[in-house]
């Protein structure tokens, strides 16, 4: 049961991934992109809930390792991109068998789509606190 959960939540993840990019490359639309990468971020989360169910019943959860914590500067859209390619590689592993090597991928997406989220806010802040000053 959690296993078909997982699999629902990391497709829908992938998909508002890609209409995340999309808005990004195409329309420039901050709205959409935000919007999108929020759901994006949701389901992974929802998904990483699912992998904590399972591991719960299989009392292996002390054995899986967290996601990186190194303070890099990320890029949005190469982040977004390779939190998209995890995420399959986790569906894939996850429908061969393979749990915790999934629980892992998804733990590294989580963590780039949080990286992706942060830096966009800051742009955004960035962009609303510069007034323009002419003289």
């Amino acid at each position: 049961m959690h296993r078909e959960k997982i699999i629902d939540a990391l497709n829908s993840a992938v998909i508002h991934l890609d209409t995340s990019m999309r808005a990004l490359a195409q329309n420039k639309d901050e709205k959409a992109f935000a919007n999108s990468l929020w759901l994006a971020s949701s389901e992974t989360e929802y998904a990483l809930f699912q992998f904590s169910l399972m591991h719960s019943e299989k009392s292996e959860s002390s054995s899986l390792k967290q996601s990186p914590q190194t303070k890099q500067i990320v890029e949005v859209g190469p982040a977004l991109s390779s939190a998209q390619n995890l995420l399959k590689e986790a569906r894939s592993k996850i429908e061969a068998g393979s749990t915790g090597d999934a629980h892992e991928e998804t733990l590294n997406a989580r963590y780039l789509l949080l990286k992706a989220q942060e830096v966009f806010e800051k742009k955004l802040k960035s962009a609303t606190a510069q007034p323009s000053r002419t003289r």
